[in-house]
C-alpha cells in the first residue's frame, strides 16, 4: 500500500509530483483510498491495483498535455515562417480568406472596378448619374450587383 507521496514519486521519479496533483489524478482515475490510523493521524494508502489505474490516468493526461503542447507550437512556427515574408505578403497572409470575388452577387465599389477593369472613379460617376444601380451595403459602404455591373458595362 502507498500514500499520495509514494505514489508521487513513483508516477515521476525524477520529478515527484505534488499531492496536490496526485489527488487529481486520483480523481480522473476514480480510486477510494483504504485509509489505516486512527484519530488525527490518518492517513490516506492505496493498494497496487489502485494505483495502477491512477498510472494508466496519468499517462492519457500526458498524452493530451503533448497534443495540446504541439498544437501550441505549429502557430508558433507559422509566425516565424511569416517574419521572414515582406509586409504585404504578411498583410495578405493575416487577412482573413472570405468569397473569391467571382462568386460575390453584391460588390463593393472596389471589387467591382478588380472585377470590370475600370476604375474606381468611373464607377462611382456611373452610380451618381443613377447609370448603375446601387445601394449601401451591411457596413455602410456602397454596394453594386454583379448582374447591374455586367449590363453597365455591356453598354460601354
Amino acid at each position: 500500500m502507498l500514500t499520495k507521496e509514494e505514489i508521487g514519486r513513483e508516477l515521476s521519479p525524477d520529478d515527484p509530483l505534488s499531492v496536490r496533483s496526485v489527488e487529481r489524478y486520483i480523481n480522473i482515475a476514480g480510486v477510494k483510498p483504504a485509509v489505516k490510523g486512527g484519530g488525527a493521524g490518518r492517513v490516506a494508502k492505496f493498494l497496487r491495483s489502485d494505483v495502477e489505474k491512477i498510472k494508466a490516468a496519468y499517462k492519457a493526461a500526458a498524452e493530451v498535455r503533448d497534443k495540446q503542447t504541439q498544437a501550441l507550437a505549429a502557430p508558433a512556427m507559422i509566425a516565424a515562417q511569416l517574419a521572414r515574408l515582406p509586409l504585404p505578403a504578411i498583410i495578405e497572409a493575416l487577412r482573413p480568406s472570405g468569397v473569391p470575388v467571382e462568386s460575390k452577387l453584391f460588390l463593393t465599389i472596389r471589387e467591382a472596378s478588380m472585377l470590370s477593369g475600370l476604375s474606381q472613379k468611373e464607377i462611382r460617376e456611373a452610380i451618381k448619374g443613377n447609370s448603375l444601380k446601387s445601394r449601401r451595403g451591411k457596413r455602410g459602404a456602397l454596394v453594386v450587383s454583379r448582374e447591374a455591373l455586367n449590363l453597365w458595362a455591356r453598354m460601354l
